[in-house]
C-alpha cells in the first residue's frame, strides 16, 4: 500500500494557483519568443525568412530558395530544420516537392510579444505614433483559401480609437 501511494505521488499534477499559471504562460511566451530571435540571429535565416514572408502564404519549394541564395541543398536543410524548430516556418508536401512558408501566426505573435508593452510609461497621446508596429498585423491566410494575397491592415489600439 505504501508503495502504490508512492507512485501515485510521482504521476500527481501539481495544482497551481491561477498566479502561478499565469506566470507559467509568461514564460512559455518567452521561450518560444526566445526560441523564434534565437533562430533569426543567423543572417542566412532572416534572410530566408524574410523571403518567405515577402512571398506570402503560397511559400517556396525549397529548390526554389536554395537557387536564390545559392545554398548547398545540405546548408538549406539545416537552416530550414533550425526555423521550422522554432516554429516560424511551415513545410508542406506537394508531390516530390516540399513548400515552406512563413508562419504568419507566429510571426505576429512574435512582434505582439516583443511590442506588448511599448510606451505605456508615455502616456496615452504618445502611444498612437511610435507603438505602430504593435498595431499592424499581417493578415496573411495561413489557410490558402486565397494563397496570393497577403495585406497588412492596421488594427487601431483602443487609445486611437477614442482620439478620432
Amino acid at each position: 500500500m505504501a508503495q502504490r501511494s508512492a507512485r501515485n505521488a510521482l504521476f500527481s499534477v501539481p495544482v497551481l494557483h491561477e498566479e502561478e499559471q499565469l506566470y507559467n504562460i509568461r514564460d512559455m511566451e518567452k521561450i518560444k519568443a526566445l526560441d523564434a530571435l534565437a533562430a533569426l540571429a543567423q543572417e542566412t535565416r532572416l534572410d530566408i525568412f524574410r523571403r518567405l514572408v515577402e512571398v506570402g502564404p503560397r511559400g517556396l519549394p525549397a529548390g526554389r530558395i536554395g537557387d536564390h541564395f545559392k545554398l548547398p541543398s545540405a546548408t538549406l536543410s539545416f537552416h530550414l530544420k533550425e526555423m521550422r524548430g522554432a516554429g516560424l516556418v511551415r513545410a508542406d508536401r506537394h508531390g516530390r516537392q516540399i513548400i515552406y512558408a512563413a508562419d504568419f501566426h507566429t510571426m505576429n505573435d512574435l512582434i505582439a510579444y516583443l511590442t506588448e508593452h511599448c510606451c505605456q510609461d508615455q502616456g496615452e497621446e504618445n502611444t498612437s505614433i511610435h507603438c505602430l508596429t504593435h498595431s499592424v498585423r499581417c493578415e496573411a491566410n495561413d489557410q490558402g483559401a486565397d494563397r496570393e494575397s497577403r495585406t497588412i491592415q492596421p488594427k487601431r489600439s483602443a487609445s486611437a480609437n477614442r482620439k478620432r
